[in-house]
């Protein structure tokens, strides 16, 4: 019998139950592959512009170690936006 969700899978403990989730029908990256890599780079660029947004707030209110963690995640997301521009 197959788990309903990976949640399900990983509570009952089945092998394999870290799975790639099944993508919705109105998926939007089921289109051409040059659209896809123009949605990744706009999702990356968006998420980096929120969190340097979120880092703004956390250093404005001395939350020091939130601050460190928004702006690492900040940097990987400037990187994968530079990653799908470039492709």
């Amino acid at each position: 019998m197959q788990p309903e969700s990976t949640n399900e899978a990983v509570r009952s403990g089945e092998a394999g139950a870290f799975i790639r989730p099944q993508l919705p029908a109105n998926d939007p990256l089921d289109c051409p592959q040059d659209q896809q890599r123009w949605l990744r780079f706009e999702a990356a660029r968006y998420i980096e512009q929120l969190l340097a947004e979120m880092g703004v707030m956390a250093r404005a209110a001395e939350l020091q170690h939130l601050f460190y963690f928004l702006d690492m995640a900040r940097q990987e997301a400037s990187t994968q936006a530079q990653r799908w521009r470039d492709r």
